[in-house]
């Protein structure tokens, strides 16, 4: 599932859901969402997420889908 590979890669970098959120432009409760498994990761947000833990998207991908 995403939401555990973007876990996994948020606590690794020591960062809290609050501080993506706000480098993702959206709420504290819709990353949480995502990362619940709750709400979809946009394209977009991926590839922010990408450039920001420095990974490609088929690392956060792989096993996904």
């Amino acid at each position: 599932m995403i939401g555990n590979k973007l876990k996994e890669l948020r606590v690794k970098n020591s960062y809290t859901q609050s501080h993506v959120a706000k480098y993702l432009n959206i709420s504290w409760a819709m990353y949480q969402k995502i990362e619940y498994g709750e709400s979809a990761l946009s394209l977009d947000k991926l590839l922010l997420l990408c450039k920001l833990y420095r990974v490609s998207p088929n690392y956060i991908l792989k096993g996904c889908y």
